[in-house]
């Protein structure tokens, strides 16, 4: 399936109506591979389990039909990382244009732009930007996946791929086993790890003794 072209954002003459179309056609685009993705995903698994199924019955005469199989589950895969590196772009995308997205939008227009519920919309500020909204509050399309344990919003799984690129850095490793620490930005919150096949399993928070601190919106407590 073919995805349009989404440009950079222009550095001047900006209006409201190109940041909603850059939003809409990334959005747009990002669901299209993700589609793509899962087919390309259930394609080779399918395959990859008939070429199992003939090797397992042990025939000579089922070689060559058995590397066909692992050939076409191999080009099945190969898409699908290039989708993959298409996702990624679109985040770095995304990065770079979220201070012209942020500079010409009201935060009521973000969560429109990103379909966030009203009722989600209380815990933000007007200082969140659009990266904020998507990756550290995950509140793209937030009415319709409430009840989501994984949020796999288009926008949210770009910018995913921005940050697995970070955590692969020195100052991404250093900076990312304080997230889920006592204290960090993801604390309270699972983590999810990517299976080979595309799936994801859902690793629970560690439990902890409640602390004051935890009930005081400044992370200071009481005082001693």
């Amino acid at each position: 399936m073919s995805h349009s072209n989404v440009h950079h954002l222009k550095p001047t003459a900006m209006s409201f109506n190109d940041v909603a179309n850059f939003i809409a056609r990334l959005r747009h685009n990002l669901r299209t591979i993700a589609a793509d993705r899962d087919q390309y995903a259930d394609e080779a698994r399918a395959v990859r389990a008939e070429a199992q199924a003939l090797r397992d019955r042990g025939s000579p005469f089922d070689a060559q039909r058995i590397l066909r199989l692992e050939q076409w589950a191999n080009e099945a895969e190969a898409h699908r990382h290039a989708l993959s590196e298409k996702v990624r772009r679109y985040g770095y995308l995304l990065v770079e244009a979220a201070p012209q997205i942020d500079g010409i939008t009201t935060l009521a227009e973000r969560c429109d732009l990103l379909n966030v519920n009203v009722a989600d919309r209380a815990c933000l500020s007007e200082d969140d930007g659009v990266l904020t909204i998507l990756f550290v509050h995950a509140l793209e399309d937030s009415a319709e996946r409430r009840h989501c344990e994984c949020n796999d919003g288009p926008l949210f799984r770009a910018l995913q791929r921005v940050m697995m690129d970070f955590l692969d850095t020195p100052q991404g490793q250093a900076a990312g086993h304080t997230f889920f620490e006592p204290g960090g930005m993801f604390e309270w919150l699972p983590w999810y790890r990517m299976n080979s096949d595309g799936s994801m399993t859902r690793i629970p928070p560690p439990l902890r003794e409640a602390r004051p601190s935890d009930a005081d919106p400044s992370g200071e407590g009481d005082p001693a």
